[in-house]
């Protein structure tokens, strides 16, 4: 199940979702693409990632959500999630094929997990 963004951010916080046009930071303004202008105090840009698996050569193939996964998007996730309950072992390649990636640290906490979970369910 996907959920919406707003579902996580708390009461009284006001998000905004724009273009920005421009920072002057001097200033401490953002101007934002249609003409608003925000004061701040503190500024903080997410940018955030999106996955291009596509620029890796032969990953988008006739594996793909196959036998080759993502688990940064829920579609990869529910996949992958699928595929290793049917699984009986065998080995598991974990490769970091863009910069940036999302979380510094969730390749790790994947292959732990997945050791973790290939354990408990017999595999060795």
């Amino acid at each position: 199940m996907k959920k919406p963004k707003s579902d996580f951010i708390p009461a009284g916080v006001n998000i905004i979702y724009s273009v920005i046009d421009r920072i002057e930071a001097d200033a401490n303004k953002v101007h934002l693409g249609g003409g608003k202008i925000l004061n701040y105090d503190f500024l903080i840009v997410a940018t955030g990632t999106k996955t291009f698996p596509e620029e890796t050569a032969g990953l988008r193939e006739k594996l793909w959500y196959k036998e080759i996964f993502d688990f940064y998007t829920v579609e990869g996730a529910m996949t992958l999630q699928k595929y290793f309950k049917g699984r009986e072992g065998g080995k598991l390649v974990m490769s970091i094929t863009e910069l940036p990636y999302k979380c510094l640290v969730t390749p790790l906490e994947f292959v732990f997990f997945s050791r973790c979970l290939f354990y408990r369910i017999g595999y060795t």
